[in-house]
């Protein structure tokens, strides 16, 4: 502005002002029509994953009318997952927690896009290009998981909560180290053989980042202008996925900086497609704890 490379049409010194006063008022980050368009496919990246894991392949509705569709409202409680698989109890207008339900399920797509479909982070400088996965079955069911203790139901959803990811997990792995062309496994041998594989298995680690500490200004150079707009680079990416769920998507206060982090990026993106979510009372709930079916107030 001082410069007079933007507006240059106005020359009035105090109409530049007063232009240059609402700029610093906007709270977001200012698009392009480029960066708009990688932000787009990063939108879609995560609709084609709820496409393909939760809503019925019948369906022709968007995503946001088929998930509303088969959201499935409790009487009176909703829930929000403050880390994975750890969830707190809100009180919330039935119209406001149907939102919560799309970002959420939104937010577990952007934390693990990359397990849930063929499309990998962006690399970084000097390291090693990011592996191309195919989708995890323990990804799959844990979003499956997410969108039933949300209150989801459909029929792609059950079937994937039917399966053991463990099971099909050690399956595979039996099958690439004990092939059978040489010996005929009996089925006792193979279930006691996948039971030893499961049971190696060490138990997960449960991520314990606190609600208000998602870093949205650093003190130092944030995130490069280059960096801001569709599919987070790797670096941006693991370090996020600790960060990225509704309650820190509320506007907490947050410390001044020199600049603004990759968690402040993906936040400014969730507002700009979906808009400013409810404040969460997360400090007025219960204590939060892991869900499961077996929880009679979930779904009606």
């Amino acid at each position: 502005m001082k410069s007079g490379r933007i507006f240059s049409s106005v020359t009035n010194k105090d109409h530049r002002q007063q232009i240059e006063a609402a700029i610093f008022q906007y709270r977001f980050l200012i698009p392009t029509i480029g960066t708009l368009f990688k932000n787009l496919g990063y939108l879609e990246l995560c609709a084609k994953i709820l496409r393909n894991e939760i809503i019925d392949t019948t369906t022709r509705m968007t995503v946001r009318q088929a998930i509303f569709n088969s959201h499935q409202l409790p009487a009176d409680n909703g829930h929000v997952e403050v880390r994975e698989n750890t969830y707190e109890q809100i009180t919330l207008p039935g119209w406001e927690r149907r939102g919560t339900v799309l970002v959420q399920l939104w937010l577990f797509c952007m934390r693990h896009f990359s397990h849930l479909s063929n499309v990998s982070p962006k690399k970084e400088i000097g390291q090693a290009i990011p592996l191309i996965e195919e989708p995890n079955p323990f990804h799959q069911h844990a979003l499956a998981s997410l969108a039933f203790n949300l209150g989801i139901k459909t029929e792609k959803m059950e079937k994937t909560l039917q399966r053991r990811p463990e099971v099909q997990a050690a399956k595979h792995f039996l099958a690439q180290v004990r092939p059978t062309p040489h010996r005929r496994y009996t089925l006792s041998e193979i279930e006691e053989s996948i039971q030893r594989i499961i049971n190696a298995l060490p138990a997960s680690n449960v991520d314990r980042v606190g609600l208000s500490e998602a870093p949205r200004t650093s003190s130092e150079s944030g995130e490069a202008l280059d960096r801001r707009a569709g599919r987070p680079f790797e670096n941006s990416y693991v370090v996020d996925s600790h960060f990225l769920f509704l309650p820190n998507m509320v506007d907490h206060e947050q410390a001044p900086g020199e600049d603004i982090t990759s968690f402040f990026v993906r936040r400014d993106f969730l507002w700009a497609f979906f808009g400013e979510p409810p404040k969460v009372p997360v400090n007025q709930v219960r204590p939060a704890r892991p869900l499961s079916r077996s929880d009679s107030n979930v779904v009606m």
